[in-house]
This record gives structure tokens, C-alpha cells and sequence, in this order.
């Protein structure tokens, strides 16, 4: 289907949540620019930058336009820009993430014929820090019976990956205050209002920097912390069996976060709260690491036996 065709049905308000980005937004509106498939609508919300980036975005006159926020995070940015869409769709993208140009128009193309699907995303590829345009291939989980279980324990989609349809999220909105995972619940809510459709292509480009929240110390217990949360205020959507299941894979998570917070950060305060919450999370048949009874010290004493261990190898 050629993108004119596409373009007679389709109507995309871009939204892009900005926040302290002015080295990588230029980027990333340029990538919308260049669509095969314009946008109706290009809305960046900066999210009280100091940098200079909405000046930045400003200069590009229509279809950009931006609007400021003061600083609530990008969980508002993002609602905000909803409020304001008048698109048919609505395409999120992160500021420091590109899109190839033909995204657009190979998703509207996609879900033409297709009324009841409520998102269509593409797969992704990551870039930065080394990296050289590294293809991520994931399983698609919006699709299979276990759907809910599946979308609470991995992710399925990245929101810059995807289109959603205004109609579909009016009463929906990304959880502001929760700082991890929030887009995971999102999409889980909408999966609930419909089905998605998926394209195959790596159409992202998901940029790695090192202020990503996954990055940041804590990610795993912030993100278990929202998703148990989850699960237990909708835990009759779940069978037992999925929310077995579902406990098991977040403890595991923990452990993960937990021995990093005790071997590489030496944070005893955070290797607690990690153990407070994995003993909430793990399912009765999850046995508990022997380190779990290993005694913590004050994070002076981790440094000073870390310093001594070096000067013994020197």
C-alpha cells in the first residue's frame, strides 16, 4: 500500500517527552520529520529542561510544536501530550530514540484493514555506547493466551516502538509517580482493551545512554516493586499457576539487583531492601540464597576491605 493510500486514513499525533536531552532531541525530530508517512502532529513536551532543548525544538516551527511542563516526569510528559493530541493514532517517542523513515508508514499500512486493533509496534535495535546498531529480537507476548502473565514478566515492546489508537487509551493513562516500569502497566492496560499487531522490522532505534532508568541503582527493586503491585491489585485476572509463575521470575529479578547492590555498589541499605522485598515476592518453592544470611557491614568497611584487597594484588 503506497504511503498516499496510507496517508487518506491515517492521522498520527507524534508525542515526545523531553527532558534535558538538547544533545540527542535534534535527533530524534529529525527522524519524525523524515517519515514517509508525516505526522498530523508533532507535540514535544519538555518536562522543565534546563539545557536549552525546548529552544531547540521551538526552531523547527510546524508540524512541531512544543509545550512546557514543569518538571513531573516523562509519565506526565507523555499524558500531557495525549490531553493535547487530535490525532486518529498517537506515536510516542523518546527524546534520546530514532525512528527509521519508514516506520510510520509501514505501521498504519499494517492495521489499515484492521478496526479492532488498538496498537501496532516494530521490533527495535540499540545504539550508543559502543554499540553498532544491534538487532533486538523479543518474543511477541501481546498475542499468546498467557498474555498477562507474559507482558507483567518481560517486556513485549518499547513505547517508542509503538502506535496506539487515540479511541482505544481515553480512559487511559501511564501511572505518574512510578519511575519504573510504568510503560509495562500501560500497555498491559491497553492489551486489556484489544488486540496488538506486530512488524517485524527493526523500525527503532533505542539509544543506550548511561542516565537510562535501567541503568540507575535500584532499577530491579523499583520495577518488581511496580509490577508485584500490579499483580496483587489485579490478581483475579491471573490464574494461580500464572501468578506462581509470575512471583518467580520478579524474585529472580531481585537477586539479580540484589547482588549487585551487595558486590559491585556495596550498599547494605539497598541489599535490605531487596531482601525485604524478595521474601514478598518469592513463591514458596523458591529456595533462598545462602548470601541472604550473610551479615552486612557499614559501606565504609566494604570500601576499606575493597582498598586493601587491591593494594595485596599490587
Amino acid at each position: 500500500m503506497s504511503a498516499d493510500v496510507v496517508n487518506a486514513k491515517a492521522r498520527v499525533t507524534v508525542i515526545i517527552p523531553s527532558y534535558n536531552l538538547a544533545d540527542y532531541l535534534p535527533a530524534a525530530i529529525d527522524s519524525v520529520c523524515a517519515q514517509t508517512l508525516p505526522p498530523l502532529e508533532v507535540i514535544v513536551i519538555d518536562d522543565g529542561s534546563t539545557d536549552g532543548s525546548w529552544e531547540l525544538a521551538e526552531a523547527y516551527g510546524p508540524p512541531v510544536q512544543v509545550v512546557r511542563q514543569a518538571n513531573a516526569g516523562v509519565s506526565a510528559a507523555r499524558n500531557h501530550g495525549i490531553d493535547l493530541a487530535a490525532g486518529d493514532w498517537i506515536a510516542f517517542l523518546d527524546a534520546d530514540d530514532i525512528w527509521e523513515p519508514t516506520k510510520l508508514e509501514r505501521q498504519m499500512a499494517a492495521v489499515a484493514d484492521q478496526p479492532e486493533v488498538v496498537c501496532v509496534f516494530t521490533d527495535f535495535y540499540t545504539f550508543g555506547e559502543g554499540r553498532e546498531n544491534q538487532v533486538e529480537l523479543r518474543p511477541d507476548h501481546t498475542m499468546v493466551p498467557d498474555f498477562r502473565a507474559r507482558m507483567l514478566c518481560e517486556y513485549s515492546l518499547l513505547p517508542s516502538a509503538a502506535v496506539v489508537r487515540a479511541e482505544s487509551i481515553s480512559g487511559l493513562r501511564f501511572q505518574v509517580g512510578v519511575t519504573d516500569s510504568e510503560d509495562m502497566l500501560f500497555f498491559l492496560e491497553l492489551r486489556e482493551c484489544g488486540p496488538f499487531a506486530h512488524v517485524a522490522e527493526p523500525l527503532l532505534g533505542y539509544r543506550i545512554v548511561s542516565t537510562s532508568a535501567v541503568r540507575r541503582a535500584g532499577h530491579e527493586l523499583r520495577s518488581v516493586g511496580t509490577r508485584f503491585g500490579y499483580l496483587q491489585e489485579y490478581a483475579d485476572r491471573f490464574t494461580e499457576e500464572e501468578r506462581l509463575a509470575v512471583r518467580r521470575h520478579l524474585a529472580l529479578n531481585l537477586l539479580r539487583g540484589h547482588d549487585r547492590a551487595l558486590w559491585r555498589d556495596r550498599d547494605p541499605a539497598m541489599v535490605r531492601a531487596y531482601r525485604e522485598l524478595f521474601f514478598r515476592v518469592r513463591p514458596p518453592d523458591l529456595e533462598i540464597p545462602e548470601n541472604f544470611s550473610q551479615r552486612l557491614y557499614p559501606r565504609w568497611m566494604y570500601r576499606v576491605r575493597d582498598a586493601l584487597a587491591s593494594l595485596k594484588k599490587r
